[in-house]
């Protein structure tokens, strides 16, 4: 499974777009509907972006068996989203499970070996009569020695096959590309009947919810920021504007000298569905207009 990078890669060169970060202002602030108070003055021009874009391949080459997913869908942590043929793998796994499960071999160990003791006591009592010699004594008690050894052995065995069993389920799993988290469903890069290739993408997905904001804030701005600093984030739904309160949970640690800004990452709950890639804008201080801030609605 391939990722991108969560933290941005340093020095981060972001040239701010005034002229359409004020055009956006202004038609947020021109909508009917919002508030007509509320401050842009140090709102930051930034795009939404996922928490996580994942390409989800397989680590082994096999035929597609089953594809459980198509573009757009969602999808909860843990769900099925394509399988290879894996009928020779869970056959090993099944065999492994009998052979760790079963006890056989260890309840006829054990009763080989209650039997090799019974005939030493019968030996030992007859010895204490003179009616056998020591030879025959110590070969008896070599059998009790040989029958423990071969109750060890049986239970060996069936550690190892606990073992194999193990190894048999992880490699099963191989077969198989599940949900890391919830998330939605961007593309599917493979069909039923084809051949899956080795660590090539099978799956796109990406989580949306939180949804990640990386603001290029003026430096100075950006010295009294700390990680859980609530910062505001409005775009624009159907025809009247939202602001979300988030938080801040990143800040750059290295400054863009070209520009003057540091990077400052915020998170939103995404109860809108808004998409990544939209542009927003996002405030560091509370919003004046207090029904413009949303709890996740708006009045329009």
């Amino acid at each position: 499974m391939n990722s991108k990078s969560m933290y941005p890669k340093l020095p981060y060169r972001h040239a701010l777009a005034a002229g359409f970060a004020m055009l956006l202002a202004l038609q947020f602030m021109a909508s009917p509907s919002y508030g007509q108070s509320v401050a842009y003055d140090d709102a930051i021009e930034a795009i939404t972006k996922s928490r996580y874009d994942l390409e989800l391949g397989f680590t082994i080459k096999g035929l597609v068996a089953e594809v459980a997913v198509e573009p757009g869908q969602k999808v909860k942590k843990g769900q099925l989203l394509v399988k290879l043929n894996d009928r020779e793998p869970a056959a090993i796994l099944s065999q492994s499970k009998t052979q760790a499960e079963s006890t056989l071999s260890i309840e006829a160990a054990e009763a080989q070996m209650e039997q090799a003791k019974i005939e030493l006591a019968s030996i030992e009592q007859m010895f204490e009569r003179n009616a056998t010699t020591k030879l025959e004594m110590d070969r008896a008690k070599v059998q009790v020695k040989l029958r423990e050894l071969e109750l060890a052995l049986a239970k060996q065995e069936r550690d190892l096959a606990q073992i194999a069993t193990e190894r048999a389920e992880a490699n099963l799993e191989k077969y198989t590309i599940t949900a890391p988290q919830d998330g939605v469903v961007v593309d599917v890069m493979v069909e039923i009947g084809e051949t899956a290739e080795e660590r090539e993408p099978a799956i796109q997905l990406v989580v949306t919810d939180p949804l990640r904001i990386d603001a290029a804030v003026p430096t100075a701005k950006t010295l009294k920021l700390k990680m859980g600093a609530p910062a505001w984030v409005t775009t624009k739904l159907d025809d009247y504007a939202v602001t979300i309160e988030g938080k801040v949970v990143y800040v750059s640690p290295v400054a863009d000298a070209a520009s003057d800004t540091r990077i400052v990452r915020v998170e939103i709950a995404n109860e809108h569905n808004w998409p990544a890639g939209s542009h927003v804008l996002v405030l560091f201080e509370k919003p004046k207009v207090e029904a413009a801030v949303a709890d996740g609605s708006a009045n329009p």
